[in-house]
């Protein structure tokens, strides 16, 4: 579809049909809305186009117009009377995919419409909220938050906004979902791993001390392994990160499900700088071959290793 608004409309004069479908279910005002072209869509809406028709996975023409950003034809869409809250088979509406690609213009325009859901969410639970906080698209959050998105609604697997943004390091948005949305700061996925745990793995110390100071428990909030935000920010080598906990008062002596502690995770993966800020060492009397790591090496000869799924390295088990 090229747009050529009076090649349509002399097709349609000579009776080419405006709900005629390619083999996988694209209408022209489909085609149209994809690609923007607005007077293309607004004279097959004229001539009778059926504007909540959907491709075989389910996306409708305002679906799409929302995904590429093309605001005119959305807002042409809505005024002819488009279902706002239509799912795609895998549950994705106008609203999440427009969030998801941070189109504030197009999310702005979806919200105004009365009749909008903004938790409404995709097979997998994902919301709106989610998918605007992993990306770190804080104005769009700001605009769901206030139009009555739920920040502590989770996804499969107990994901959250606040889980998303935390991981990814995006603070302002982290900020925002506690102070505009009262995201809950101690909420724990299915497996046990809080915003204050992912954040630590991944090294967000500006997330991490916005979490501790909201009020994260940087002790008791344990993953279903026994492992503190101390023991994975230790394990992934985020020095700065242990010497913010240590600073909140992290107890570096607890052990996880295997008996190990923040620093001995820290010595078996080579993290000297980590092993200092925790040992209170010099880092020179760490270097070498003997640098604290034997007793934990001789440990580990007998003893069954696997990968760590959080931080990509050897674990005891």
């Amino acid at each position: 579809m090229h747009g050529y608004v009076d090649l349509v409309r002399l097709l349609i004069s000579r009776g080419a049909e405006v709900n005629q479908t390619a083999d996988d279910g694209c209408s022209a005002l489909y085609a149209a809305s994809a690609r923007g072209h607005v007077e293309v869509a607004r004279l097959l809406v004229a001539k009778g186009a059926d504007v909540n028709e959907t491709s075989n996975e389910g996306f409708s023409s305002l679906y799409v117009a929302s995904s590429h950003g093309n605001l005119s034809v959305t807002q042409l869409l809505l005024a002819n009377g488009a279902d706002v809250n239509g799912r795609s088979n895998d549950g994705y509406t106008a609203l999440y995919v427009a969030s998801q690609h941070g189109h504030a213009k197009i999310v702005s325009a979806l919200l105004r419409e009365p009749t909008v859901d903004a938790n409404r969410a995709t097979n997998d639970g994902v919301t709106p909220l989610c998918a605007a906080a992993d990306k770190g698209f804080v104005a769009i959050v700001g605009l769901l938050l206030s139009h009555g998105a739920d920040a502590n609604r989770t996804a499969s697997g107990g994901r959250s906004a606040l889980c998303a943004a935390s991981r990814n390091g995006h603070s302002e948005v982290v900020r925002s979902l506690l102070e505009k949305g009262g995201a809950d700061v101690n909420r724990a996925m299915d497996v046990g791993d809080t915003p204050l745990h992912l954040a630590a793995l991944t090294g967000e110390v500006k997330v991490v001390r916005l979490l501790l100071e909201k009020g994260a428990d940087v002790d008791r909030a344990r993953d279903n392994n026994g492992a503190t935000a101390l023991h994975y920010a230790s394990c992934a080598g985020r020095v700065d990160v242990v010497r913010l906990l240590i600073g909140y008062g992290a107890d570096a002596r607890r052990v996880d499900v295997n008996g190990n502690t923040p620093v001995d995770l820290a010595r078996i993966r080579g993290h000297r700088g980590v092993v200092a800020a925790l040992t209170r060492s010099p880092l020179d009397e760490l270097v070498g071959e003997d640098i604290g790591f034997r007793f934990v090496l001789v440990r580990e000869e007998n003893r069954t290793t696997k990968k760590c799924p959080r931080c990509s390295r050897r674990r005891r088990v």
